[in-house]
């Protein structure tokens, strides 16, 4: 049996240090220290938001249309993250998975971070 549940952004799952790596234009954004930052992905002006202790993150593009070149990224970084997490796990049933939802005429895309385990029978 396989069971969800949300994988929050804080110190023990998704660290909001080092989670955005990867992301943006060389690594390189701005942090207000309140779940907010600004960067760029694919010269385009990008703000993030999330809250601490929650498991989405929002992503909206403030001067472009979604465009494939942003969503390839967007997916580069994600395989990225789960990848570094899943390979870092202790449990080999508990694997990070995400949801990515792209709002085309918002510019905004929601994205969903979860654990799924499979639960032996």
């Amino acid at each position: 049996m396989k069971t969800e549940f949300p994988c929050p952004i804080n110190e023990k799952d998704l660290c909001s240090d080092v989670l955005f790596d990867d992301l943006f234009d060389d690594n390189t954004y701005c942090c207000d220290g309140h779940g907010v930052l600004i960067g760029f992905i694919h010269r385009h002006v990008v703000k993030i938001s999330y809250r601490y202790g929650s498991s989405s993150v929002r992503l909206e593009v403030l001067d472009h249309p979604l465009s494939s070149d942003i969503k390839s990224r967007i997916i580069q970084w994600l395989e990225i993250v789960c990848t570094g997490v899943n390979e870092n796990s202790l449990d080999a049933n508990t694997k990070l998975h995400t949801t990515v939802f792209y709002y085309e005429n918002t510019r905004i895309s929601d994205i969903i971070f979860k654990y799924s385990t499979d639960e032996p029978t």
